[in-house]
């Protein structure tokens, strides 16, 4: 616990560092929290403001996405046939496959998310 609350607190003295000397970072500024119960319980959040700067042009419609919750999710585990098995419901980040059709798209700045369910 004491490693999560030092990085917390180097995360936020570098933000407010940055913001005092008006300096773009080209990392999103993301928090996120991780928390599991045993082996059965597991909840997920990750906010953030995506804000792209520095293009030629501006930024586009994809760009931009002010304070925004990036994912929240619930899972739940148990062991099943000597392995294992998970339902989440939620906003996730997901791709399936070749990223043909489900994809995080990695070229805009702000990254697609899906509200739903899954079992894997």
């Amino acid at each position: 616990m004491k490693a999560y609350i030092l990085s917390l607190a180097a995360g936020l003295l570098v933000g407010v560092v940055y913001g005092v000397l008006n300096v773009r970072s080209p990392a999103p500024p993301v928090v996120a929290a991780d928390v599991r119960f045993r082996d059965v319980l597991r909840g997920f959040v990750q906010i953030g403001v995506l804000e792209q700067s520095g293009r030629d042009g501006g930024s586009g419609p994809n760009d931009i996405d002010h304070l925004d919750v990036m994912q929240a999710s619930l899972d739940l585990s148990d062991g099943v046939a000597g392995g294992r098995a998970t339902l989440r419901g939620g906003r996730q980040e997901m791709s399936l496959g070749s990223s043909r059709l489900v994809s995080v798209r990695e070229s805009p700045n702000a990254r697609h998310t899906f509200d739903g369910g899954r079992g894997f």
